[in-house]
């Protein structure tokens, strides 16, 4: 896929003639971990997730430390608790269902500078994994995963997501060959969404024919800071059971 159009203009002429790829360099072969590291790794992720939590939990008073910088929007006051006690399937989470940690190779060892509550790289990954031809597994369990709760949707913001876009919308592409009910929206598009009591709708197709899917599972790629109007609406509703958004608004 051509990506190299979304690459912000500033570093775009950093790319070699012709690039496709926006900043990957990929080489003839998949680098090797080691199986035990990288799970020691996301173990300590995991753990350190499950106790930000728990202190969050019991002790209140972190919560206002938290919310400093934070800019949610005033007019969805709920967001506040979706932001620092979100929930998925009705109960609170302790955990990320979808994480990006941050990697670095050093050595023979592996640093974590972030933990990403909003996972871009995620498509850069499988289409790297695609180039190798490996870890089909994995990939094929994700996205039954992903559309176990019906249509999934990819909305990604058409701002600060924007060298995003690209990716996403092949990414669903890819999702719809193999099989899956996949569909990417930019936020540009977002008058395409419905909500009413009975979940989230999706028009598709023309505006002619009137077809819409109810939509299992959306893809959260827009930032706490743009979260206005229908995508706080959205975010509240993933958190009252109505639709399941992943990674969580928090």
């Amino acid at each position: 896929p051509d990506m190299a159009d979304e690459v912000f203009e500033a570093v775009r002429g950093q790319l070699p003639q012709g690039e496709k790829i926006s900043w990957i360099r990929v080489p003839d072969r998949p680098a090797e971990v080691s199986r035990d590291m990288m799970e020691r790794c996301l173990g300590a992720m995991s753990a350190f997730e499950a106790a930000a939590t728990k202190v969050l939990v019991g002790h209140p008073e972190v919560a206002d430390k938290l919310m400093l910088g934070v800019d949610l929007d005033p007019e969805h006051a709920e967001l506040r608790a979706c932001y620092l006690m979100p929930h998925a399937d009705g109960k609170p989470i302790e955990r990320w269902s979808v994480r990006r940690p941050d990697m670095h190779v050093c050595g023979d060892r592996f640093v974590a500078s972030e933990n990403d509550e909003m996972p871009g790289g995620f498509t850069d990954c499988y289409h790297i994994d695609c180039s190798y031809d490996i870890n089909r597994a994995p990939w094929a369990n994700a996205f039954t995963w992903l559309c176990d709760k019906g249509p999934l949707l990819f909305l990604v913001s058409s701002d600060w997501s924007r060298p995003y876009i690209k990716s996403m919308q092949w990414m669903a592409q890819q999702m719809q060959k193999m099989g899956f009910s996949a569909y990417c929206l930019t936020t540009d598009e977002i008058d395409k969404l419905r909500l009413t009591s009975d979940g989230v709708f999706l028009r598709v197709g023309s505006e002619a024919d009137g077809r819409e899917v109810k939509i299992g599972t959306i893809w959260r790629q827009f930032p706490v800071f743009e979260t206005r109007g229908l995508l706080a609406a959205l975010v509240v509703a993933s958190n009252n059971c109505m639709v399941r958004m992943v990674p969580e608004f928090a």
